[in-house]
């Protein structure tokens, strides 16, 4: 039976992002929700040290115990419940005939390998290099990933042979999504590996708080474990699927073709998302991996400007800043508006003292009248009309040309610059031809 009504042939998969399959804001939206949650947090830190304290102890045990030990498995249930991480399982052994060596699931947190491992011992290929200490501590086995694709996949072959090894455990997603929307693209490997694979469907439901997201898009696993042993409790819920066997040729039986691991491969994701009720797209981790690069950026940025405008205010209100400052605001400026003369922009500068401000009066072309009257005693003769006030007069023509030298040195070296770029560029063409000629 699926897990969800909707249609997943009626999804159109051409409108997922990856915003859609990632959760973006990790704290709820609603108002309910988030005033519980902050009547909740002091609690909330002080079970969270408690289950710190008390849980790091148990889960070493339970990596120090082989993982076929019926001891191993109590303790590593005893530490998901004090972490407050309880699992339901809806399986294996009502669908699991035992043959199938190679399991694939979802990925929807950095603990789901721990959660099947409770109710099914199984090995994590490890895809890093990180230290084997740590690896040993999150649960990954060294398959040689870091040797190559070839050499990953015969390893997982020869440990799917051998009978008296857990089964193997795979993410073909490659990364983190929010597990309510869509399945990225399976990557082929754990397929190339096993000819049998047992396909696993995790769901996350946190008690009292459903809209706090365990894992956000870009988001470091310290700090979703951070969020787990802070929250009340995370219902882990897992749905077995019946195995799915690759389709071989056989003597004698024309109706059976080879299957290829691209067929092989869609037709288990096919599986997953009708069960599930989940689109099944063609993003992939590197696109979840390029949408992170970019909202890392944006926050960034955002966060720029509110230090910047908040640099601004402050330094507006006490009204000093430093000439320094408002050169490195005005080259800014300059560089968003490159035909606005920069001793202008410095000179409305030193009056807004924001940059917000100045680039909306350079907007509204209301910038071009702030140096008229230094224009008008550069164009006089200073030895036929002497300055009323020299000493000002002498520092505004001071300014005005330096910041003049400066603007035409830097036009100078642009154009020549650009000249030295086409130079090459014609060098290159001419050399390519030459050899085209030859």
């Amino acid at each position: 039976m699926a897990l969800g009504n909707n249609n997943v042939g009626e999804t159109d998969i051409t409108r997922l992002r990856v915003e859609d399959l990632c959760t973006v804001d990790r704290y709820p939206k609603s108002f309910f929700q988030s005033y519980l949650l902050m009547l909740y947090t002091p609690l909330g830190f002080i079970i969270a040290l408690f289950r710190f304290f008390l849980g790091i102890h148990l889960f070493i045990l339970a990596c120090l115990l082989r993982k076929t030990n019926r001891l191993r498995s109590v303790v590593l249930r005893s530490t998901m419940v004090i972490l407050g991480i309880h699992v339901v399982n809806s399986g294996p052994a009502k669908h699991w005939d035992r043959k199938t060596r190679m399991i694939v699931s979802n990925h929807v947190t950095p603990l789901d390998h721990l959660a099947i491992d409770l109710v099914e011992p199984c090995l994590l290929p490890s895809s890093w290099e990180i230290p084997g200490f740590l690896r040993w501590v999150l649960g990954y086995t060294d398959m040689g990933a870091e040797n190559g694709r070839e050499c990953l996949v015969q390893t997982i072959r020869s440990k799917c042979r051998d009978i008296t090894q857990p089964p193997i455990l795979a993410f073909p997603e490659g990364a983190v999504t929010s597990g309510k929307c869509g399945l990225l693209k399976f990557s082929t490997w754990p397929f190339e590996a096993a000819d049998s694979v047992q396909p696993v469907i995790l769901k996350i439901n946190r008690l009292f708080f459903s809209d706090l997201a365990p894992s956000t898009l870009g988001s470091i696993w310290w700090h979703d474990i951070l969020f787990f042993i802070l929250a009340p409790m995370t219902i882990v819920t897992i749905h077995w699927l019946p195995p799915v066997h690759r389709r071989l040729a056989k003597d004698g039986a024309g109706d059976h073709v080879d299957e290829t691991v691209e067929e092989y491969t869609n037709r288990v994701v096919k599986a997953m998302a009708e069960y599930s009720g989940f689109a099944a797209t063609n993003l992939t981790c590197e696109d979840v991996v390029d949408a992170a690069y970019q909202r890392q950026a944006q926050l960034d940025r955002e966060r720029e400007e509110r230090e910047l405008a908040a640099s601004n205010k402050f330094q507006r209100k006490n009204g000093k800043v430093s000439g320094m400052q408002l050169d490195e605001w005005a080259m800014r400026v300059k560089q968003s508006f490159p035909q606005i003369r920069i001793h202008a922009i410095r000179e409305d500068l030193s009056r807004t003292l924001s940059i917000q401000t100045t680039e909306e009066r350079i907007k509204a072309g209301r910038l071009d009248t702030i140096s008229k009257n230094v224009d008008i005693r550069l164009s006089q003769p200073t030895s036929s009309a002497p300055l009323k006030n020299a000493p000002a007069d002498f520092r505004a023509l001071y300014d005005e040309r330096k910041w003049t030298m400066l603007e035409k040195n830097r036009e100078k070296y642009l154009d020549r610059l650009s000249q030295a770029t086409n130079f090459d560029d014609d060098d290159d063409d001419s050399i390519f031809d030459e050899e085209a000629q030859l």
